[in-house]
């Protein structure tokens, strides 16, 4: 899942909190630090959601993900 852990050069992710999720494996794994890397993927059936709506001066950029479970 390279693309929602990084941002140009700045790696966002947290490989142990990563290897817990995919052992733990929960339907969703939902997060919004990282504004550059919105985005939503589909990881061995998690769904892996970067939700931030802001870009990185503080404006909205992005609609809110809304999930049915």
């Amino acid at each position: 899942m390279q693309r929602a852990l990084k941002t140009g050069d700045i790696n966002w992710g947290n490989l142990t909190l990563k290897e817990r999720v995919m052992k733990i494996h929960p339907r969703f794994h939902l997060f919004g630090h990282a504004h550059g890397a919105y985005g939503t993927e589909n990881i061995n059936g998690i769904v892996f959601s970067n939700g931030s709506l802001l870009d990185h001066k503080g404006k909205i950029i992005h609609e809110a993900k809304v999930f049915e479970i």
